[in-house]
């Protein structure tokens, strides 16, 4: 049992790395989700979806569950979802001049 209880904590802590990764100082998406905001909207949203992996409505620690957590910190601490950033359609189409449509 204590490498199952193991396994979900690492499980966990991967998880808060990666959603830092997306919304945290300098991240894909910086909003400034501190450590402790990522810990505690996580801890809420496993409270909602438990983590049965028979039930494909649970906590899995995939990008779904990065959204619904990110959504979360934007709700309860009011972090703030950065603007869009135009460099990526540029590298996507491949067009030095490309200019985002308002």
């Amino acid at each position: 049992m204590t490498n199952s209880v193991e396994n979900i904590v690492d499980g966990i802590i991967d998880f808060c790395a990666y959603v830092e990764d997306f919304y945290g100082a300098g991240g894909v998406y910086d909003m400034g989700a501190t450590p402790a905001h990522i810990i505690e909207a996580t801890q809420k949203y496993i409270d909602q979806v438990g983590t049965n992996p028979e039930d494909s409505f649970s906590f899995a620690g995939d990008s779904l569950d990065r959204e619904k957590v990110r959504d979360i910190m934007i709700e309860d601490f009011g972090l703030v979802f950065p603007e869009s950033n135009s460099v990526f359609p540029k590298i996507i189409i491949g067009v030095d001049d490309y200019e985002p449509a308002n």
